[in-house]
């Protein structure tokens, strides 16, 4: 488990305090998961803190002592395994599914199985300008998975990273937007829908038109 800084071990972990959260990785084959990075976050939090990380054993079980009370939730972490932290962040914010525990004083260890999805799809977008001919980079990414209420979405910035992990083997509509602009409505529809297999790599082509006064 890696250090926190004292402002974080005060608000949810100190040796001070004796909970426990731990549990099992479980694969979707049903096989527990061994070496795979796991991270502690608390929930209804509103401040910047380093959150403890750890790795699970060979038996794919982790454990994470020292915890105070409050509501956590324990995501995967992990670059290296196809995880990255962004993953996390958007799997939440489109599908409303977080998974917690309650430690309070009647719980002083619980238990936590955490489920390892599919790998994200990683979804590269290139806006262009049709008068300009020119790319686009202040524009804004808007995701939402179909079928989900429209206020189920998240928002990026549009920069040249690593991709944004979506949801694999998910049909995932794409806006994008920005200052004088707007997305071209090539298809009759004002987003795009991407349907990308986890793993793999797709590019997106948007194309944003001049915004109508």
């Amino acid at each position: 488990m890696i250090a926190t800084s004292a402002f974080a071990q005060d608000a949810f972990q100190s040796s001070k305090c004796n909970r426990v959260v731990q549990g099992e990785a479980v694969g979707q084959n049903g096989q527990h998961v061994a070496g795979l990075d796991l991270t502690l976050e608390p929930l209804g939090v509103d401040f910047d803190y380093v959150l403890p990380r750890t790795k699970t054993d060979q038996m794919g079980r982790y454990r994470f002592e020292n915890i105070c009370l409050g509501r956590f939730t324990v995501f995967i972490r992990d670059d290296e395994a196809g995880y990255l932290a962004a993953y996390h962040v958007i799997f939440l914010r489109l599908t409303s599914h977080i998974p917690e525990v309650r430690l309070t004083a009647k719980h002083l260890d619980v238990n936590l199985r955490v489920d390892v999805p599919p790998k994200p799809g990683l979804l590269d977008v290139r806006a262009t300008s049709i008068v300009i001919k020119a790319g686009v980079p202040n524009a804004t990414v808007v995701l939402k998975l179909e079928g989900r209420p429209n206020n189920q979405t998240i928002e990026f910035g549009l920069g040249a990273d690593t991709g944004l992990p979506v949801p694999p083997d998910r049909d995932v509509l794409v806006h994008l937007k920005g200052p004088g602009f707007r997305q071209s409505q090539e298809t009759g529809r004002r987003e795009k829908v991407v349907h990308i297999p986890s793993g793999t790599r797709v590019t997106l082509e948007v194309h944003l038109a001049p915004r109508k006064h």
